[in-house]
C-alpha cells in the first residue's frame, strides 16, 4: 500500500503558485522524452510515492536539478560578492560554501521520499528505419498511457482524486515489484478504474 492515503486532490491549490510551477502538473511523476539527432529517443518514466504532497513533489524538482541550481546561484553569489568589493578568494569560497549548503539542505528535505520514487528507463532505436525498444520500454509503453489517461480523467471530473491516486499506486507498485513484466491483477484494476469513469 502506498506509504500514506489522502483524500485530496494530488494537486492542492492552496500552495503558494512558485510550489505548484516547481513540481510540475501531474502529481504521480513525469515522464522525460530526449530525442537525438541519429534516430535513437531515451524516455524515463518516474512514478512518485503514492500520497506525495505538492511541497514534496517540488522538493524532488529542486535535488533533481541541484547541480544546474547551484551553478546559477554560486554564479549569482560570486558576482554579488566581487560587485561589492571583495577580492576573488571571498568570492570563491562564498560560492564553495553555496555548493556544500544548498544540497546539503535539499538532501535532507527529500531524504524520506527519494527512496521510494520508481522509475525505468529505455529508449527506441529508430537508426535503422525500423523501431527497436530498448531497455525497459515494455514499462513505460504499460504504465505511461494508464498515467496519462486517468490524469484527463480526473480534469474531466470522470474520475475521483483518490481513484486516480489507486491508479498511480497501481503503477507505483508494479514498478517496485516487477521491474521487466507486468503484474496484470494491477494493470487490469487501474484499467477498471478508468473504464468506470
Amino acid at each position: 500500500m502506498s506509504p500514506r492515503a489522502p483524500l485530496q486532490d494530488p494537486v492542492d491549490r492552496s500552495d503558494p503558485l512558485l510550489v505548484r510551477l516547481v513540481a510540475g502538473p501531474t502529481a504521480w511523476g513525469r515522464l522525460d522524452v530526449q530525442p537525438s539527432r541519429y534516430g535513437f529517443t531515451r524516455y524515463r518514466l518516474t512514478v512518485l510515492p503514492p500520497g506525495a504532497s505538492t511541497a514534496e513533489r517540488a522538493w524532488l524538482a529542486v535535488w533533481r536539478s541541484c547541480p544546474v541550481l547551484v551553478a546559477v546561484l554560486g554564479f549569482g553569489l560570486d558576482l554579488v560578492v566581487l560587485a561589492a568589493g571583495a577580492d576573488g578568494v571571498v568570492a570563491a569560497a562564498a560560492g564553495g560554501a553555496l555548493a556544500v549548503v544548498v544540497p546539503a539542505l535539499v538532501a535532507v528535505r527529500t531524504r524520506r521520499l527519494r527512496p521510494l520514487v520508481r522509475s525505468r528507463a529505455g529508449g527506441v532505436d529508430d537508426c535503422a528505419g525500423v523501431p527497436r525498444p530498448v531497455g525497459d520500454m515494455a514499462a513505460i509503453d504499460r504504465w505511461w498511457p494508464v498515467l496519462d489517461a486517468a490524469d484527463r480523467a480526473l480534469e474531466r471530473g470522470d474520475m475521483t482524486p483518490v481513484e486516480h491516486e489507486l491508479v498511480w499506486t497501481a503503477a507505483w507498485q508494479d514498478l517496485a515489484t516487477r521491474p521487466r513484466g507486468a503484474h496484470p491483477g494491477l494493470r487490469a484494476r487501474a484499467a477498471g478504474l478508468l473504464r468506470q469513469g
